[in-house]
């Protein structure tokens, strides 16, 4: 059975990106701000042990995303776009009274905190994530049978109403079975924690929100650079490095995408690209005469003035 503790938090709503979210909150506000987001069938209340936790040592904030709980829930597919669910973060942030945060996400919540750290690396003091593996990582794995086969349910949601009649069925079955059925630990949740979940997921149009997630995260052409982190800096982030990293002498320019190319070896490789930039990129690579991890490869042109300058 599930000790639910006593709650020691405080129930805010509060603006931001147009919206209004509702918080969990507990701790006192001049400490560090530690912003915990929720997954899918979820709510702030998964956090309630946290929030419990840490209130000595942070200002413990636990939000419903947008969609959920008592948050707003804004119409259409577009408006659970990545890009949005960024932009939201930043400014619950700021909202919050803070300027950055120790940030950490669950699921679909750990989806969103990689992409803020890769858009926002400025507000992210630490981060923190459960149970979501990065965009790129599962982007890879997702082309392997095995591993499709587990995600079936993403393409599911893509369907029209379908999706929220299962859920809804059977007295919310698929919800409930989702945290008995799928936990590590099944008897971590007692008939009252179901319940909670249970009902939050019959408000009004909570279903539908919680579903949109995955509908726009299948339509390319309401994604954002958000939903392909890089490792490019933005002005930010680079701002932000150089005040982490210390002084010292500058390090040499990295040479121009046409002198080298990037190979299995670089750690780098799969973080920023997509399929096509890595089909572009290993075009580049022939053309300019380099193979894997960025060496250059040895022509017959290239022998020969080797020769030439030996002699």
């Amino acid at each position: 059975m599930s000790m639910i503790p006593t709650p020691p938090w405080r129930h805010e709503f509060i603006e931001a990106n147009g919206l209004r979210f509702h918080v969990a909150r507990s701790g006192a506000r001049d400490r560090p701000l530690l912003l915990m987001l929720h997954g899918f069938p979820e709510f702030w209340y998964s956090w309630r042990h946290q929030l419990a936790e840490f209130a000595a040592d942070y200002d413990a904030v636990a939000v419903d995303l947008r969609g959920y709980g008592k948050s707003d829930r804004p119409k259409g597919i577009a408006a659970y776009a990545v890009r949005e669910l960024v932009e939201d973060i930043r400014a619950i942030v700021a909202a919050l009274g803070h300027r950055s945060c120790i940030l950490a996400g669950h699921d679909w919540g750990g989806a969103v905190v990689w992409h803020v750290a890769a858009r926002h690396p400025e507000i992210v003091e630490k981060l923190i994530v459960m149970n979501c593996p990065h965009p790129a990582r599962f982007g890879q794995g997702v082309r392997r049978p095995r591993q499709l086969l587990r995600s079936w349910y993403m393409f599911f949601f893509q369907l029209p109403a379908l999706p929220e009649a299962a859920l809804r069925a059977f007295g919310y079955r698929a919800i409930l079975r989702a945290f008995r059925k799928t936990s590590v630990n099944p008897g971590a949740f007692s008939d009252e924690d179901l319940q909670a979940y249970k009902r939050n997921a019959a408000e009004p149009g909570a279903l539908r929100a919680m579903v949109n997630y995955y509908r726009a995260a299948f339509r390319p052409g309401r994604r954002s650079r958000t939903t392909r982190p890089s490792c490019r800096p933005s002005r930010s982030s680079d701002h932000a490095s150089r005040r982490l990293l210390p002084r010292g002498p500058r390090p040499a320019r990295p040479p121009s995408p046409s002198r080298a190319a990037a190979g299995e070896g670089d750690r780098c490789r799969s973080f920023p690209f997509s399929v096509r930039s890595r089909v572009r990129s290993s075009s580049a690579a022939r053309r300019s005469g380099s193979c894997g991890r960025g060496h250059r490869r040895s022509t017959p042109s290239t022998r020969r003035g080797r020769r030439q300058e030996a002699r």
